[in-house]
């Protein structure tokens, strides 16, 4: 029977098509942004509505601008996020947002972020901070409030502190170095890559394992160590 072997990949060769399946039908509703330092992720869903409530503020602070005024506003701010004609319905719901956020300040800029975003999208938003392995490694996320489980996984691909694997079934790998059953799952014709957050064995074996419809004990791993490789849980160097 072939065993599962799953060789770590060196961070600088990570394939961008082996990340979470899921991740790939994140990007129109998930956005990255908020420290100059590092690059944004689909900035101009948040930006938008952003700049959208920058421009309302002085008609909402300025007791000279009617109601009517202010509803035109809105509209014109806020209708061609809406992807279609905007209900009377979400007009209202944005005023009394904006009016709400301006005159009262009740909520943060990021909440009113949020509310904004539900609004336009039809579902509640959350904003969270994701952090990487140093202190400026840090951005905020907004995010659908379906897909916060997803957020470890985002935060993982970001920052790059997840692990990659290329992985393929093998058969005779018993007795070869981990050097060698390395080369031969990248060699492999079935070899296909994955991407995980953990850095757990039993996480890691878990997350393949699922990927691949077999039990964690049918997979091997070959993690690196240094600027070596080793096998690492059921596998030893022969």
């Amino acid at each position: 029977m072939k065993k599962i072997y799953a060789a770590e990949i060196d961070s600088e060769h990570f394939d961008s098509e082996a990340y979470y399946p899921e991740l790939a039908a994140v990007d129109d509703d998930v956005s990255i942004l908020g420290n100059p330092r590092l690059f944004g992720v689909n900035v101009a869903m948040v930006a938008d509505v952003q700049n959208a409530l920058n421009d309302c503020f002085s008609d909402f602070q300025d007791s000279d601008v009617g109601e009517e005024d202010r509803h035109t506003t809105i509209y014109y701010e806020f209708g061609y996020l809406m992807g279609g004609e905007p209900t009377d319905d979400q007009l209202k719901r944005l005023y009394d947002s904006v009016d709400g956020y301006v005159k009262i300040g009740v909520m943060s800029e990021d909440e009113e972020i949020c509310d904004l975003l539900e609004i336009i999208h039809g579902e509640p938003f959350v904003c969270r901070t994701i952090r990487g392995c140093c202190q400026g490694d840090w951005n905020r996320c907004y995010l659908p409030a379906s897909k916060l489980d997803m957020l470890p996984y985002i935060e993982a691909v970001y920052f790059g502190t997840g692990a990659e694997f290329a992985i393929a079934p093998l058969e005779n790998a018993e007795g070869k170095s981990a050097e060698e059953i390395a080369g031969e799952v990248v060699g492999s014709p079935d070899c296909h890559y994955i991407y995980t957050e953990s850095s757990d064995p039993a996480e890691i074996k878990k997350r393949i394992a699922e990927s691949e419809g077999a039990d964690p004990e049918d997979v091997a791993l070959i993690r690196i160590a240094g600027k070596r490789t080793k096998v690492i849980c059921d596998y030893e160097i022969a």
